[in-house]
């Protein structure tokens, strides 16, 4: 991603005439979609998670797997989370300075340190075929998160990104599921998703290595989302199995408390965080080679794309 401060210096301006219109957050494209809850595939890294359907765990991964179950199943799962995140700066020329200095402007920024910390996690999940044509599941967890905390904050060469992220969503998905044939079933499921969103960035001068002017904080943002998908299973032949699921872009719109630190005079406004999750496509495959083997295969796709900006508007 190409770095940006152009919001940063429209914001500046809005405030300087007494009202903000509207800025534009620069977001780096990446993948901020959970598959770890604990459950029993993560320890083969999810590989085939949407074909193997041998446990609870298959009515969110993939609800067509619901008719490829024995009986009812039940799971509820938990997990910690111990992450080291750090922040590189890449150097336009080897051995010179960062091209971004620190808040006072008195020399370069540095990288932040870790950024990671420790959380817990855990989900639940019920798979219930009722008969031999039709099936429910229902699942409980967090969709995606994100704890991201630069601690040195205006002395971070990536603080007009973000210095401080506390992003949570949590989510309830429900599906019905129908057998066609002994060996292909199909389903659709939908998800009710809440999520919360606290951010800090920081404004910097009017010119390069100048100051900082101050710092936003984006503060008790949340929004409660609906979305939708279909997932298909077909048992190919007796130790073949293939699995498909389409999940909907996701559209959180934050409603937000924007906090202008260190800004004359400090305020506080009210806005709106638009946050999307892309559309994302899964296949995966399960091929038995002996009683002691299975081998495990899946590729996704998912358009990030959606995360080129993280727009903020402001009445």
């Amino acid at each position: 991603m190409k770095f940006s401060n152009k919001f940063l210096k429209r914001f500046m301006s809005a405030a300087a005439a007494a009202g903000i219109a509207s800025v534009t957050l620069p977001a780096q494209a990446g993948g901020l979609y959970i598959i770890e809850f604990g459950q029993p595939n993560q320890g083969a890294s999810g590989a085939g998670a949407n074909a193997i359907a041998e446990d609870a765990s298959t009515a969110f991964q993939n609800p067509a797997g619901v008719m490829f179950l024995d009986g009812v199943k039940s799971m509820a799962t938990g997990l910690i989370i111990n992450s080291k995140i750090e922040f590189d700066q890449s150097e336009t020329y080897p051995g010179t300075n960062s091209a971004v200095s620190n808040g006072a402007g008195t020399g370069p920024a540095g990288n932040g340190g870790d950024a990671g910390g420790t959380a817990v996690g855990g989900a639940y999940f019920r798979a219930n075929p009722v008969n031999e044509k039709w099936g429910w599941g229902v699942s409980f967890g967090s969709l995606s998160g994100a704890v991201i905390d630069y601690g040195s904050g205006s002395d971070f060469a990536g603080r007009y990104w973000a210095s401080k992220v506390e992003l949570l969503t949590v989510g309830l998905t429900g599906s019905i599921s129908y057998k066609f044939t002994d060996t292909f079933a199909a389903s659709l499921h939908s998800s009710a998703s809440y999520g919360q969103l606290d951010m800090d960035v920081y404004a910097p001068g009017p010119v390069a290595g100048s100051p900082d002017i101050g710092e936003i904080k984006i503060k008790n943002g949340d929004d409660t989302v609906v979305s939708f998908g279909a997932s298909a299973m077909w048992q190919l032949t007796d130790s073949l199995r293939l699995g498909a699921v389409y999940n909907s872009e996701i559209e959180y719109d934050f409603n937000s408390d924007l906090d202008l630190t260190d800004l004359p005079p400090d305020t506080t406004v009210g806005a709106n965080v638009e946050l999307d999750y892309p559309q994302t496509l899964r296949f995966s495959a399960v091929q038995d080679l002996n009683d002691e083997v299975t081998l495990l295969a899946s590729v996704a796709w998912e358009d990030w794309s959606v995360l080129d900006s993280v727009p903020v508007t402001t009445g």
